[in-house]
């Protein structure tokens, strides 16, 4: 219940989650590993390794995301 109170705080003061699923690269992220993957996945993030936050349309902190390579 205080992690939801402080969440709506900080969104109020305009702190949001940068969003990562399924996007492709670029964007506010910071590729820290690559996974191998499917050929359609090529370039995708495949998973989140540490959240990134924006405050008030700025990047506060980016993204540390795993993303999709293919390897025959």
């Amino acid at each position: 219940m205080i992690e939801k109170i402080l969440q709506r705080t900080l969104e109020r003061h305009g702190l949001t989650p940068i969003s990562t699923e399924g996007e492709s690269l670029p964007g506010f992220h910071e590729v820290v590993k690559e996974i191998e993957g499917d050929e359609k996945d090529i370039g995708k993030i495949a998973s989140v390794v540490k959240r990134g936050y924006m405050l008030n349309g700025k990047v506060l902190r980016p993204a540390k995301v795993c993303i999709s390579i293919f390897n025959h």
